[in-house]
């Protein structure tokens, strides 16, 4: 038996030890140890909810959870972890395992503000109530949290380095030659460009691309050219003459551009920039031909023993050869030095169509810097293949064309003229937009109207001797026939004015007077008009209309000072005189 009462007693105290263990482990570790270096105080509520295994509540507008912490936490508790990050306007509780932190509510902060003015006054006629509305202000602080438009960290927006330009242009060019015994005339003149282009800031960059040019002359050939010591079909010697008469040949080169340009972009408004260029082409000729396109050549003979010149006609030597018939106007190969090197300048507007593309419209010019003609040059000759009679010409160097002749000097091809094209970036992704929010503190305000009253008990008697001494020491008198009022001093109804206004209950006769001078009805009117006037005024500084009456006694009264001698301007005059 007690053995069992032992067994017992020791399953009994093993249960209870692994209940003690069960709690233990349920309400998660007793402690926390942690440090913190500049940490975001919502991560560190975060881990102490996680360590303690509570789920976490709070309002974003009470705490500012991008408070930075620095702390060091060693076998501390929850209390010491929450008093070390929390403000002391904030405090927590934890029920059914959920931590929860919330803002102290706080004692609103009263203002009183006291009413300058009265919003009502109460009169009688020995008392003046004066009610005043008071305001009481109780002002309470909150904070919220107020979410603003995400915005873009423009610091790591990539900048747009990187273009392409595409372009066509058309104008007026030339091969650049001159023609000994003629001119040279030029022709239109065109270019196609891709260019790729790198911005090393807002207004300067580097391009460098690939094109194509093409230019066209015409040479018109009015001149005279000897072979001497030639043998007609006679047999005698003579100097054998070809007359030019606008003999036009037309030339064609095209060319393959490398083109490095230096570029400078400045901005005039959102729709507008201006975009110019300076640089060099390395340019190859790869297509250049010639072709006949009107004009003749008319053969003459000079006998020097006889000083005689045989003209176009005058024998079978002589004749005159025309182009298509005995010149092929077919287009034929011209010859150029390779290669050209230009200097090229470009000026135009950039209009933007879109986020990414650009209209390019401006003007263009290049110029060639180096002779391009072939090296090997000779006299210009018309001789033809395929003859074997006198027109065989075997003196003569067969014709090659104007340029390749000594005829024509420093082929230098230009072109001016305007281009049409496009400017392309790729745009840069955004960055991702980067939430805002601002924390707000927020003064509510409650307004209490509170009513005050001031009583002032009214001495009617010191009023009417405050009055009554004024007007001892003072006049208001009148020229005569006049209603305008002679104070003295000049401030007595000011003073009349401060006392009726603080004393709103004291009333006042203005009894107007006038001299004998002029009739008695005339004087009735006068001196109704001379305590109309003095009332007037009264009002103007603010006395109320119902304190004061005004009466007139015309000539009736005379003014008496004790004086032997009646001075009868006294009599023009107006007196004030308090009610009892």
């Amino acid at each position: 038996m007690v053995r069992c009462n032992k067994i017992v007693l020791l399953i009994c105290a093993l249960l209870l030890t692994m209940s003690a263990t069960a709690a233990q482990q349920k309400k998660g570790p007793v402690t926390y140890t942690k440090k913190y270096q500049n940490t975001r105080l919502e991560v560190v509520l975060q881990d102490v909810a996680e360590k303690w295994g509570y789920t976490l509540n709070y309002d974003k507008a009470d705490i500012d959870i991008d408070k930075r912490i620095t702390a060091q936490f060693k076998d501390a508790s929850l209390k010491k972890v929450m008093t070390t990050v929390l403000d002391k306007d904030l405090s927590y509780k934890v029920k059914k395992r959920v931590l929860s932190i919330t803002r102290k509510p706080q004692k609103p902060v009263e203002q009183l503000i006291s009413a300058t003015s009265p919003s009502d006054s109460i009169v009688t006629d020995t008392l003046i109530t004066r009610v005043f509305q008071d305001t009481l202000l109780q002002i309470t602080d909150r904070y919220i949290t107020r979410d603003l438009p995400a915005v873009v960290d423009t610091t790591r927006k990539p900048a747009v380095h990187h273009y392409l330009i595409a372009s066509l242009g058309a104008g007026y060019g030339s091969w650049g030659y001159k023609l000994e015994q003629g001119n040279n005339l030029g022709g239109v003149a065109s270019q196609a460009r891709l260019q790729y282009a790198y911005m090393f800031n807002e207004h300067w960059g580097l391009s460098v691309g690939l094109g194509v040019s093409e230019y066209m002359s015409t040479g018109r050939l009015n001149g005279t050219f000897s072979w001497q010591g030639q043998t007609d079909t006679d047999g005698e010697k003579y100097n054998h003459n070809v007359v030019t008469d606008n003999w036009k040949e037309n030339q064609v080169s095209l060319m393959v551009d490398v083109p490095v340009e230096a570029l400078y972009v400045h901005k005039l408004n959102d729709k507008l920039s201006i975009m110019a260029g300076l640089g060099a082409q390395i340019g190859m000729p790869v297509y250049n031909t010639y072709r006949l396109k009107s004009g003749e050549i008319n053969h003459t003979g000079y006998y020097e023993p006889w000083h005689l010149t045989l003209p176009t006609g005058a024998a079978a030597d002589f004749y005159t050869e025309s182009i298509g018939t005995d010149f092929d106007s077919k287009s034929q190969k011209a010859s150029l030095r390779m290669p050209a090197a230009k200097v090229m300048a470009d000026l135009g507007f950039l209009i933007p169509m879109s986020d990414e593309i650009d209209l390019l419209t401006g003007v263009w010019f290049n110029y060639t810097v180096n002779n391009i003609q072939q090296k090997d040059l000779s006299q210009i000759g018309w001789r033809q293949d395929g003859y074997s009679d006198y027109r065989s010409h075997d003196f003569m160097p067969q014709y090659a064309g104007l340029t390749q002749t000594t005829e024509a000097n420093a082929i230098r091809p230009w072109a001016v003229g305007i281009n049409i094209g496009i400017r392309w970036h790729k745009r840069p992704k955004d960055p991702d937009p980067v939430p805002q929010y601002e924390r707000l503190l927020v003064k509510d305000t409650v307004r209490i109207l509170q009513a005050r009253e001031e009583k002032q008990v009214i001495e009617r008697k010191q009023v009417i001797k405050q009055i009554q001494k004024l007007m001892e020491r003072s006049v208001i008198f009148f020229d005569l026939d006049s209603d305008v009022p002679k104070l003295e001093p000049a401030d007595i109804l000011d003073r009349i004015a401060v006392i009726l206004i603080q004393n709103p209950a004291q009333k006042i006769i203005i009894a107007g007077h006038a001299s004998k001078e002029g009739g008695a009805e005339y004087n009735q009117r006068l001196s109704e008009r001379r305590a109309e006037a003095v009332m007037k005024q009264l009002i103007e500084k603010g006395v109320p209309q119902e304190q004061m009456k005004a009466e007139s006694y015309g000539d009736t009264q005379e003014y008496h000072t004790g004086a032997k001698v009646h001075n009868i301007s006294l009599d023009r005059r107006v007196e004030i005189i308090p009610q009892e």
